[in-house]
Parts: structure tokens; C-alpha cells; sequence
């Protein structure tokens, strides 16, 4: 297949033919084959959206939160250094790759945790396993294939007897924990080196990613995200990332308030907006993320989680002296959790400690409130969810990243795809040789394509603007972002209309920003860059103006639908209610 001007474009197609073509160069061109041909036929599936950073993270913690049930494994006893990807299906199946290339399927739902999860009786079983896929009927998993890899760390760490370090295992101050997750790494058969190739390689075929912090930026984090910046070789950006706070239940209580202060008057996710701030004022961080969010992780998957014996043992706490005795208690959750006998309780300590492991003392507190206050289990679960920014984290991934699914994806494939045409054209110099002619026949290809989606040349811009080339006053990233689909595919969203707007409307619109756009191109105070800029969006109205006016005579009624490219590729309705991270880019 091969693209002529003005015609439509399928990238499947396209990208199958060029597989095709690299087919007949041979063996070294398998691995272009490769690219090519599987990044084709993840063209029709969901996203994928990969949970990386360093071991105890809050990783599994967080892709239990975001899919709202228990089923990635967590605590100390439970860790694995094995991939786990969670897909949709209509019905629970298990499908077990391994090292050698093998899958197995067959497995019961039950057995999940035992394919991924520490047993020293199945320990031979499990070091031959490379990633171990879910398939669930989980409504966020039609947007997405979600993947929780193992753990980052430095790939220039070569002292074999160190390489657990690698992983940020030293820096866990409980001893028994960190000897627990030196024990896991050993018994999975692999070193830190080995388990960080692999979290590199899921976040190579990754379209999305979500890189955890812990709580803060601390020095070890600066040097991990520093290789994972670099491992990622220059094509993670702000389009494709985002960063999480993923444990801000600690950062309640406020030790420093004094007496008479209200302990639930302090939000611990308001604290960690403050810090996402400060992470992103650091130039790495500014250039990768597109934004960074607190979130509280056990919060939310703990709320998931709570059931009739949990709430109680909540009514109880609040029964003995109110939820401020309750409170007041949980100020010092080690005591709270541990203590057999505390002032004005009578709910025994295994059952204090088991919500404080549940859902954080911030948690218990939140709970205890809302219950004294009249809230039945159902909304006091609901406000909790709320409480734990997994709703925002969850919607901001959904109109970010979903809203661009499919340019994502090619873009992706292209990217991997040129930088093997580079490899190869690098070697066959080194080595004297021709290139072989399907390499230039694939490449002329690949970049036929861009120009033919439109769509690429507007998300190629945003990738240059977030890496910090343009130099834009707010309204102008605001309209940048708006016509390259943050606010929804639709070209009502795209021109800044509600989605009541007819075709004419968007049409006239369309015009308007196109002609001021026009305009700024002949300001000669306007350098090349900011030049180019202007021309890509005065293009983007120019397209969309087109399609609405095609549109004007046949549409029944108020509103467009999406241009045709978006329309072949929509994976979800636009999401422009959704609300904007505190601390995202403007």
C-alpha cells in the first residue's frame, strides 16, 4: 500500500504493507518487521498505559485504586518482581507469557495471585515467568491496557552484590521489609539490573505512563527519574506522561497544629499539590510530565474495599465517644493501631489496626466523620473515593491521553519504527555496505504517513512546544491544546464551542481562527518558531472549517460529528466536563 496525496489514509493498512516490505529485506530487517507489524495491530486495541518507578512506590496500590478493586498484589510479603497487564474481557481469563516464549492459558481466576505473588513452593514455576496478563470486565480497561511493571532503577550499577540497591530497596527503613523484598528479588531468579531492563521494555511498548513518586522528590528519586528519562531515550514527553504522588494519606496528620485545631481541617492532598508544584518547577520533571498529581493510593483502594464488618467496627469507634474521640486517637496512628487499651475505645486493637492497614488513619478519621454526621456505608465509600484524587487522576488520564488514543499510537509505532531505520542505516555505514532499498522504501513511507494525518503534524507541534522550543503566551498553549484534542476529538471541543453548536457555528469559528492565525504569521515581531506555530494551528482551523462546511448540508441538527480521521479512531465520547488537574500545564 502506499500513500498518495489526497487520499485517505487506514494506518493499519499502511503499516502492515511497510511490515510487509521490511519482510523481504531479510533477517535484519526482522526487527523492523517486528516494530512495524505488532505496533499495526495495536492499533485496534485500547491504550497502554504502564505504572512505573522505583520498588515500593505504591505501584500495585495504585492500580488497584484505579481499577477500583483488589487485584494487583501488595505488602511486603505479597511483592513480585513479575509484570502483570490488565485488559478487558467479558469474563475473567488469565493468559501466562514466559521467558521462553511460551503462553499458557487455562488458568482460574483464583489463580492470579499465585502466578504473581512471592511462594518458595512455586518458586521455580514463577522465575520462568516474563508477564502474566488479566483480562476483566472493568469499565476504565475499554480505554486502556493497564501494566504494573516491577521497578526502575540505575542501569550503570553493575556491583552484582549491590544491585538490589538499584531498585531503592536500601533506602526502606524497616529492616524485616527490606530483607522481605531483598528475599523476593532473590527468589524471582533475576538482580536489579534485570528487573529494570524489563520495566524499560514494557515502557518502551507503553503509549501512556504513569511514573510514581513516593512522597517527595528526595535524591535517589532525582537519580532514578534522571535514567528513566534517559532509558526512555528522548521520547517520553509531557504527551505521554504524567507524574503521581502516590502516598499522600501520610501526609496527614499535621503534627505542627496545636491544640483546638481541627485534625481533618488539614487535606493531605493540598499538600501534595504544593509539592507537585515544586517537582514541576525542576527542569527534568517541567519537560516530561505533562502535569503531576497527589494522589492518596490506599485511600482509594481501601474505600473500594470496605465492607459491612469494617463499617461495624467504624460505628462502634464512633458509638464509644464520637468521631472526634476518634479523631483525637488516630492522631497517633501507631498508637491507635497498636495500643491495647486507649481512653474512651472499646474496639479491640486487631480491629483498629486492620482499618488503619485498610484505609490510613486519615481514612478511619474521614470515615468516622462522615458516619457521626448520618452518611450511610454507600456515601461514606463515595466520599472517600473523592476524598483520594483517584476520580481526577482517573478522568484527567481519560481526556489527556484517550482524546489522542489513536494518534498516540501511531505516532508511537513511527517513532520506534524511524529509530530502527536509523539503526540500520548506522550499521550498514560502520560496516561499509549498502542500506538495503526497504529500509529507504519503509522510511519514505513512514513519513508519507505523517503528512497524511494531519493530526501527527498537530501532535508533533504540542511535543515541541511542551519540550520547551516555543516560547507561548497562555492563550495561545490554551488554543494549541484545545485544537489538538484535549478537551475532545469533536470540532465543536476543538474550536472551543459547546457541543450544542451546529455546523454552521463551528464552521464560522473555524474561519475566525483561522484568518487571526493568518494574521499573526504577517507580524514580522514574529520569530521562525513561533512562525511555525502559527501556521500549524491557521492549518488546523483551516481543516476544520472545511469539514463543518461539508458538513452544513447534511447534518440533521445541532452539533458535527467528529472529522473523519477522528471518527476512525475514537475510542471514547469527548470528556469536556472532566475536571483540570490543579497543578496541570496552562
Amino acid at each position: 500500500m502506499a500513500v498518495r496525496p489526497g487520499e485517505p489514509v487506514d494506518a493499519g493498512e499502511l503499516l502492515a504493507s511497510c511490515a510487509a516490505l521490511a519482510d523481504r529485506g531479510g533477517a535484519q530487517l526482522a526487527p523492523l518487521a517486528g516494530i512495524l507489524r505488532t505496533g499495526g495491530l495495536r492499533l485496534g486495541e485500547p491504550m497502554r498505559l504502564a505504572v512505573v518507578g522505583q520498588i515500593k512506590r505504591g505501584k500495585s496500590t495504585l492500580v488497584n485504586a484505579l481499577l477500583g478493586a483488589e487485584i494487583s498484589a501488595t505488602g511486603r510479603a505479597e511483592l513480585t518482581f513479575t509484570v502483570s497487564e490488565f485488559r478487558y474481557a467479558d469474563r475473567p481469563e488469565i493468559v501466562v507469557h514466559y521467558k521462553d516464549g511460551t503462553v499458557s492459558t487455562g488458568f482460574a481466576p483464583a489463580q492470579f495471585h499465585e502466578l504473581t505473588t512471592r511462594d518458595a513452593r512455586r518458586a521455580e514455576h514463577l522465575r520462568r515467568i516474563r508477564k502474566v496478563e488479566y483480562g476483566i470486565p472493568n469499565p476504565l480497561l475499554r480505554h486502556f491496557r493497564l501494566v504494573d511493571t516491577p521497578g526502575l532503577g540505575s542501569v550503570h550499577v553493575v556491583d552484582a552484590a549491590n544491585t538490589r540497591d538499584i531498585l531503592g530497596i536500601g533506602d526502606i527503613a524497616d529492616g524485616s521489609e527490606r530483607h522481605a523484598l531483598a528475599q523476593a528479588l532473590a527468589d524471582s531468579g533475576r538482580d536489579g539490573a534485570t528487573v529494570h531492563r524489563e520495566s524499560i521494555a514494557e515502557l518502551d511498548q507503553a503509549d501512556a505512563v504513569l511514573y510514581l513518586f513516593s512522597r517527595a522528590l528526595h535524591q535517589r528519586d532525582h537519580t532514578a527519574l534522571s535514567q528513566f528519562i534517559g532509558s526512555a531515550g528522548g521520547s517520553l514527553t509531557p504527551l505521554k506522561a504524567f507524574g503521581v504522588l502516590s502516598r499522600c494519606d501520610q501526609y496527614w496528620p499535621d503534627r505542627t497544629a496545636g491544640r483546638g485545631v481541627d485534625p481533618l481541617a488539614r487535606d493531605p492532598l493540598v499538600v501534595g499539590d504544593q509539592l507537585a508544584r515544586q517537582l514541576l518547577g525542576w527542569a527534568p520533571a517541567a519537560r516530561t510530565f505533562y502535569t503531576v498529581l497527589p494522589v492518596a493510593g490506599l485511600l482509594a483502594a481501601g474505600a473500594n474495599r470496605l465492607g459491612d464488618r469494617e463499617f461495624e467496627w467504624l460505628a462502634d469507634l464512633v458509638r464509644d465517644g464520637g468521631a472526634g474521640n476518634a479523631v483525637r486517637h488516630l492522631r497517633d496512628a501507631e498508637r491507635f493501631a497498636n495500643r491495647e487499651d486507649l481512653r474512651g475505645v472499646r474496639l479491640p486493637v486487631d480491629q483498629r489496626r486492620h482499618l488503619v492497614t485498610r484505609v490510613g488513619a486519615w481514612g478511619v478519621a474521614l470515615a468516622c466523620r462522615y458516619l457521626d454526621d448520618g452518611l450511610d456505608p454507600a456515601r461514606v465509600r463515595q466520599r472517600l473515593l473523592d476524598h483520594s484524587g483517584i476520580p481526577r487522576l482517573r478522568a484527567l488520564v481519560i481526556r489527556h491521553f484517550g482524546n489522542r488514543s489513536a494518534l498516540l499510537k501511531v505516532d508511537g509505532v513511527a517513532q520506534r519504527a524511524r529509530a530502527e531505520v536509523v539503526r540500520l542505516r548506522l550499521a550498514a555505514q560502520r560496516a561499509g555496505l549498502r542500506v538495503a532499498p526497504e529500509v529507504d522504501h519503509v522510511a519514505s513511507q513512514l513519513e508519507a504517513l505523517h503528512d497524511a494525518l494531519p493530526g501527527l503534524a498537530e501532535l508533533r507541534t504540542l511535543g515541541r512546544y511542551y519540550n520547551g522550543e516555543f516560547g507561548l503566551v497562555d492563550e495561545e498553549v490554551d488554543t494549541l491544546l484545545r485544537v489538538t484534542g484535549e478537551h475532545g476529538l469533536d470540532a465543536a471541543s476543538r474550536v472551543g464551542l459547546p457541543p450544542t453548536a451546529t455546523a454552521g457555528d463551528i464552521a464560522r469559528a473555524a474561519r475566525a481562527a483561522a484568518g487571526w492565525w493568518a494574521a499573526q504569521l504577517q507580524d514580522p515581531m514574529r520569530d521562525a518558531v513561533a512562525a511555525l506555530v502559527a501556521r500549524q494551528l491557521m492549518r488546523s482551523f483551516e481543516r476544520i472549517e472545511a469539514e463543518a462546511t461539508a458538513a452544513v448540508g447534511r447534518a440533521p441538527g445541532p452539533g458535527t460529528s467528529a472529522p473523519a480521521e477522528s471518527r476512525r479512531h475514537r475510542t471514547h465520547p469527548p470528556s469536556d466536563d472532566l475536571e483540570a488537574p490543579t497543578c496541570a500545564r496552562t
